[in-house]
């Protein structure tokens, strides 16, 4: 299989052009090990991704690497 019900789909987010049913979300939530938090975290990065940020300091930096941010940091480590 491949596209969303691969398991790089967790590693490469993608912006369907058609929302997925919710029987098909929940599938790949599934299917990918996703929590419910890392749904989160994945929506407010894609979201911050698509209003042009770059960067985003998070005390939570792992979950917030490869969506395509420049840098990703924790203030108070810095």
């Amino acid at each position: 299989m491949g596209g969303l019900h691969d398991r790089s789909f967790a590693a490469k987010p993608a912006v369907l052009v058609k929302p997925l049913a919710a029987a098909a979300a929940v599938e790949v939530v599934q299917a990918n090990s996703f929590g419910r938090r890392r749904v989160y975290d994945a929506r407010l990065a894609l979201a911050l991704r698509r209003q042009g940020i770059t960067e985003f300091a998070t005390a939570n930096v792992k979950d917030f690497t490869g969506f395509g941010f420049d840098r990703v940091w924790n203030p108070v480590a810095a």
